[in-house]
């Protein structure tokens, strides 16, 4: 019995508040799909997070 792996890899694509992970909030999420060769196979969810204003006003230059 053989089986046939096909690799697939899972691209995630986060937008943040800023650099710190204990501190800056995830703002945006995106992903997709791809084989071994990097081909195109699936999009999944975009999604918008929202945040709070108060929050969002201690972003630096960087990241507005």
């Amino acid at each position: 019995m053989s089986i046939n792996f096909v690799p697939q890899l899972f691209w995630v694509d986060l937008e943040m508040s800023g650099l710190d992970p204990l501190e800056n909030r995830i703002l945006e999420f995106a992903c997709i799909l791809t084989d071994g060769q990097l081909q195109y196979q699936h999009e999944g969810p975009h999604l918008i997070i929202q945040c709070d204003e108060e929050h969002l006003k201690t972003m630096d230059e960087w990241n507005t």
